[in-house]
Order: structure tokens, then C-alpha cells, then sequence
């Protein structure tokens, strides 16, 4: 498997600055500096990455918020990459083995938590959960807030680690090509890199379908329901007539 510098320095020659031999340590180091921004800008691009994990922590009882983070305030919540962008869906675990059982939690909004009049109220299994992701630590508001002990399980999506430059790249297929191709692009601007003989637009069209192969594959096709049972339709409601080119105002075909 290549490496971080192996990326870099292919990068530099696809796009004919040096090749991967004679590459300057100055620019491998400036090269692996835009390999991480590339990184953190792809974090905040819900598209960009791969999957979710699901990750269980131990509550603190009649702590509100919790933090997650690398320096969260309770060391079960601490994780190993930066805060999670969002929650996803979480639960609350009580019992192992064949006797599990899980709470499903609501996830809410900003809004919905300020609305609360009674945040503080206690109870012994929460129903609600609000996430801020704050920085460094996000921070995790549960309602009711818990007064034991349970387990919080959270889906969160997974986040791009930085990379030094030994450091074995390993993602999933089609990160390779995007990530190389779109590195190459960063290079032309602080390179001057010339668009001879249209290398840089053929540049941006590989590295722009490459990025759509992964990004395609990260889509999530969303649930979907009909405003009624069974099969919709237009009763009641306002709806356009392709038979007679008006709007019939409800009451489906003619």
C-alpha cells in the first residue's frame, strides 16, 4: 500500500512539477500540508465520506451536557479522532448479552432543545437527544437527563485522519484516484502549473469524475413514505390536469 509521501509525490509528477525521485523535501512537506486540508475539507462534506461507526460510552449520571472530544469531560466519551460532524442516530443500552435491550433516542434540533422549559428534569432512562458540535468538544444534551449509569450508543459518520508522512494510506476503492487527482489540482495555482495543451482541463474533468465515483457511492437514498396509506393521490388537494391543462383543484383524473 502507498504511503502519504507516495500520494504527494504523485501527485507532483502527474502534474509535471518533479518527479517522484527528485521531489524537494520543502515541497513534500508543502505537498502533505495540502493533503490534509484536503482531508479536513472533505470532513465537513457529508459526501466525501465512506460510512458511520457506531461507538457506546457510559453515561455519567445527572451530567448534562456531556462532551465528546478528544478532551471530553467525561474520559468514557472521550474518542480518538475529533468530535463527530453530527449524531445520526443513537440509543440508550441497558443490559448485555441475550437480555440487551435498547432505547431509541429522538434526535433534535437546536430549536426544539431551546423550547424546553424543564432541561434539568432527571430520569432514569432518557427519551431525547441535542447535539452541538462545538469545537473542540461537541457537546451531547440528553433529556430527560439520565440518572444512571446506561450506555449511550451514537451512529456517527467516520472522519478522514490526518496523515503523516509514513503513514500507510488505506481507504476504501476510488479514494486513491480522487484523492491524487484532486491534489494535483491544488498544486497548479501555487505551482503556476501551464495549461499546455489543455492538461489542466483535462486534469479538472478526471479529477472531477473521480470525486462523483466516491461521492456516488457515500449517497444515502432516504426513506421514503406516501402522504397517505397505500398508493397517493390527489384527493382533497389541488393538483394539475395534464388532460385538460388546468389546475383541477383536487379530485384526481376527470
Amino acid at each position: 500500500m502507498p504511503t502519504a509521501s507516495d500520494i504527494v509525490a504523485n501527485a507532483f509528477q502527474g502534474v509535471n512539477i518533479a518527479r517522484k525521485t527528485d521531489l524537494d523535501p520543502s515541497d513534500a512537506t508543502f505537498g502533505l500540508m495540502l493533503l490534509n486540508r484536503l482531508f479536513d475539507a472533505w470532513n465537513a462534506d457529508d459526501k466525501a465520506v465512506y460510512g458511520s461507526q457506531i461507538s457506546t460510552f457510559t453515561l455519567t449520571p445527572s451530567l448534562n451536557p456531556h462532551t465528546i472530544g478528544l478532551t471530553a469531560n467525561t474520559p468514557t466519551l472521550t474518542v480518538t479522532v475529533n468530535r463527530p460532524v453530527s449524531i445520526d442516530q443513537a440509543n440508550i443500552r441497558v443490559g448485555s448479552g441475550t437480555s440487551l435491550m435498547r432505547y431509541w433516542l429522538n434526535i433534535r434540533d437546536r430549536q426544539w432543545w431551546m423550547n424546553q422549559t424543564m432541561p434539568n428534569v432527571t430520569n432514569t432512562i432518557p427519551t431525547d437527544l441535542y447535539y452541538e458540535p462545538l469545537w473542540p468538544n461537541g457537546s451531547i444534551y440528553l433529556w430527560m437527563v439520565p440518572s444512571a449509569a446506561y450506555v449511550l450508543e451514537i451512529l456517527y459518520r467516520v472522519a478522514l485522519a490526518q496523515l503523516t508522512a509514513t503513514a500507510t494510506f488505506t481507504l476504501p476503492p476510488g479514494y486513491e484516484d480522487a484523492i491524487t487527482l484532486t491534489l494535483e489540482e491544488a498544486l497548479v495555482v501555487p505551482y503556476s502549473v501551464p495549461n499546455t495543451d489543455g492538461r489542466l482541463d483535462r486534469l479538472e474533468k478526471d479529477a472531477r469524475r473521480a470525486r462523483a465515483k466516491v461521492f456516488g457511492n457515500n449517497d444515502q437514498t432516504p426513506r421514503l413514505r406516501t402522504a397517505d396509506s397505500g398508493m397517493p393521490n390527489n384527493q382533497g388537494r389541488g393538483g394539475w390536469n395534464f388532460y385538460t391543462g388546468l389546475n383541477n383543484g383536487g379530485g384526481g383524473l376527470p
